[in-house]
């Protein structure tokens, strides 16, 4: 859907010089808007035409051509002009009727100019009037652009403009980040009881009606047909880029009013001040995120041994460390990978872009950065609260897209009263993600004090780990590589089933004896008794501390 600005054959039929031109046929294309008025001299004239021309003829370079005559209103009507004047009497004394039929299969307008007016007297009022029009769009569209540009500079940046935009084209409008965070919305005052924000994100995210990219009055936007509030509507999606980098969407609904060429021109616009402001923003950020993360390194480090200091220094960030924290570890490492992969998108983009969405929908209270593959979160509390740390870690990873979300896993340290020592709850963060990577759990948010013992497996000496292990398991590991056999298996199973030889038959699908007797072989290769007491426990260390050798073809974790 393109729209031209100028006027359409109505309103020039209506302007005082045409008032004796006779429409002759295509009259359901009299809302065609004419850019441009052309007169036609040579016999190829569809050549040179553009969409939005008026063309005037006395068909005299075709007059003796009967397929040119033929093809002339077809191949105009392709090129999507405005409509056609002829005017007969001297070259052919009537338009052919076939041309008359021609442009009434395709609406489109063919006008019979009088004999006795020459065509200057249509095309000076004519383009007179398409000026006007073009002027007054113009400077509407300037006044649109000024008063954009100047509530995203001195009104509260993008919360205001979303108003201001809702204003100007009387539909809903939503801004969102990269990953579809909202970062400002506004609805029209009379549709606040109708719709939410929800509402409107829920449309965005919807996948079951595809987006089509197409020129939507002259700007290439995506739209799709969603439900909104019962309603269905179309979606229009404006991209918030700047040349090199990529930082949301705008969104707008014509729930009640049609979209036109000049909400457009405005919704372009608002996406292009947007991209500057949110730049603009994330420059300065920048330069504070690097400063704030320094402090945390030194922090999470243990590199700073005075209180004070570190509370002095977070003072000046508008950071309060005079309290208690636990730090909270997101893991991007897998995500990072991927979003490479398929986007060509940097580390700290990636890092930045989610680092942005997280805060903008988490309490102040709470302290981020990014160190390496992580984002790091203080979570502050007199006392350790799992249920809200879940909460707070779910709220984050729902900044994520939702296929992505099971890349990321989540280490949560223990509770420090002093600033000093939170350096030991991000090591412990850090190693609850370790330890739950290596035993493959299936949930994505860890917390350290909750490894048993494995937080003990995890600190042991690789060499004592391999010593151990080759008094324990080994020889087992050992035998099934040589023999082709599944000994280790069923060992596992026997823990995991807790003895119950029945249970451990159907857990690996063999038969009771069969486990009965592999359970023989077991003992004596290893020459451990699964009656003994000590014998038993230290099987089932050995199989645990697996887990964190390199021996099955892991990485030893230390």
């Amino acid at each position: 859907m393109k729209e031209l600005i100028g006027i359409t054959i109505a309103e020039a039929l209506n302007l005082e010089k045409m008032s004796q031109v006779e429409i002759l046929a295509g009259e359901k294309g009299l809302n065609r808007h004419i850019t441009k008025v052309n007169i036609m001299e040579v016999p190829d004239i569809v050549d040179w035409v553009k969409e939005g021309e008026l063309l005037f003829t006395t068909l005299y370079s075709i007059k003796d051509d009967e397929n040119a005559l033929k093809n002339l209103i077809p191949k105009l009507a392709e090129k999507k002009l405005a409509g056609l004047g002829i005017k007969p009497g001297r070259y052919i004394n009537e338009i052919p009727e076939f041309m008359v039929k021609q442009a009434e299969e395709n609406d489109f307008p063919l006008l019979k100019i009088p004999y006795d007016f020459s065509f200057s007297e249509f095309i000076n009022p004519i383009l007179s009037e398409i000026l006007n029009v073009q002027t007054k769009f113009l400077e509407k569209t300037l006044n649109i652009h000024e008063v954009l540009t100047n509530t995203v500079l001195y009104e509260n940046g993008l919360d205001r403009l979303s108003t201001v935009l809702v204003d100007m084209i009387k539909n809903p409008v939503l801004i969102t980040d990269s990953n579809m965070s909202i970062m400002s919305y506004s609805i029209p005052d009379e549709y606040d009881n109708i719709l939410s924000k929800e509402d409107l994100l829920d449309t965005v995210k919807i996948n079951g009606n595809r987006e089509t990219e197409e020129e939507i009055y002259g700007y290439r936007c995506k739209k799709k047909s969603v439900s909104l509030s019962d309603k269905n509507v179309d979606l229009i999606k404006i991209p918030i880029i700047t040349p090199n980098s990529h930082f949301g969407y705008l969104f707008a609904w014509e729930y009640e009013k049609n979209i036109n060429k000049l909400d457009i021109s405005t919704l372009k616009w608002a996406s292009t001040i947007a991209a500057l402001d949110i730049l603009n923003k994330r420059s300065i950020a920048n330069v504070e995120l690097k400063y704030k993360n320094e402090l945390l390194y030194d922090i999470l480090k243990g590199k700073l041994n005075n209180k004070q200091t570190i509370i002095n220094r977070g003072q000046n960030m508008e950071m309060d460390l005079d309290k208690g924290f636990q730090v909270i570890v997101f893991e991007l490492k897998e995500l990072i990978s991927k979003q490479f992969k398929n986007k060509g998108l940097l580390n700290e983009n990636i890092q930045k872009n989610y680092l942005e969405s997280a805060k903008r929908i988490i309490d102040d209270d709470i302290i981020m950065g990014d160190l390496g593959t992580y984002l790091i979160a203080l979570y502050p509390g007199e006392e350790e609260d799992k249920e809200a740390v879940k909460s707070f870690s779910n709220k984050v990873l729902n900044v994520i897209d939702q296929a992505d979300r099971d890349l990321v896993n989540v280490g949560v340290g223990n509770y420090q009263e002093d600033i000093i020592n939170l350096n030991e709850s991000y090591s412990q963060a850090k190693r609850a993600i370790n330890v739950a990577n290596k035993l493959k759990k299936e949930n994505h948010i860890y917390f350290f004090e909750e490894l048993g013992v494995y937080k003990l497996l995890y600190k042991i000496d690789r060499n004592e780990k391999n010593s151990f292990l080759e008094n324990s398991i080994t020889p087992l590991l050992n035998y099934d590589k040589a023999h082709n056999t599944e000994l280790l298996k069923t060992l596992r199973a026997f823990f995991e089933e807790n003895g119950n030889l029945t249970n451990v038959a159907k857990k690996i699908y063999i038969h009771y004896n069969t486990v009965h007797y592999r359970l023989q072989r077991i003992e004596k290769i290893t020459g451990l008794s699964l009656d003994n007491p000590d014998d038993k426990l230290n099987l089932e260390i050995a199989l645990k501390m697996l887990n964190f050798t390199d021996i099955l073809g892991g990485e030893d974790v230390q």
